[in-house]
């Protein structure tokens, strides 16, 4: 999952939970992992104006009182099936450090399709032995390798963690 997707699926996140404006979108994004992500409220919404050419999004103009006429959005069909498409690669990501992150988030605002810890176990401790013995000697201590293995190292560990915190509590809608 590139960065841009992962960008998108917040946003489609935040709108599947319930229709809002941008400037809520924006204020939920920077509570929680839009910082991570990079995204701004001028990110926000160039994402929402492409999700309305694409037909993922639908706006209304609404007036409350004296403020000034905003546009709330809206999911349609194509923006809901968008956002499982890209719910379901999430698990998977292997090019993100930050998949992990995500995923998790967005396991509590979607008890409807809940998350596979052992798939993404599996996926991140083979990202992990790919970069360990893809890595030629002269490139080892990197800095930049050596950020990149820290990372894998603790989303596997936390990720693990967590898989024996949902046994041992009778179950979690993190995992199936």
């Amino acid at each position: 999952m590139s960065l841009k997707e992962a960008k998108e699926l917040a946003v489609l996140s935040v709108l599947k939970a319930h229709s809002v404006h941008g400037h809520v979108i924006a204020a939920e994004l920077e509570r929680s992992f839009g910082p991570f992500l990079g995204l701004s409220r001028a990110n926000i919404y160039a994402i929402l104006r492409r999700f309305g050419e694409r037909g993922w999004v639908k706006g209304t103009t609404e007036r409350v009182g004296r403020m000034p006429e905003r546009e709330v959005f809206e999911l349609t069909k194509q923006g809901e099936r968008a956002y499982l498409d890209l719910r379901s690669r999430i698990s998977g990501a292997g090019d993100l450090p930050q998949s992990s992150l995500i995923a998790l988030l967005l396991a509590e605002t979607d008890d409807d399709n809940p998350l596979d810890l052992n798939q993404m176990i599996e996926n991140r401790e083979r990202a992990l032995s790919q970069l360990q013995h893809g890595t030629s000697v002269d490139h080892a201590d990197h800095p930049a390798v050596r950020l990149a293995l820290a990372l894998l190292a603790a989303e596997v560990s936390v990720l693990r963690e967590l898989r024996a915190g949902s046994t041992h509590a009778g179950g979690s809608d993190l995992t199936n």
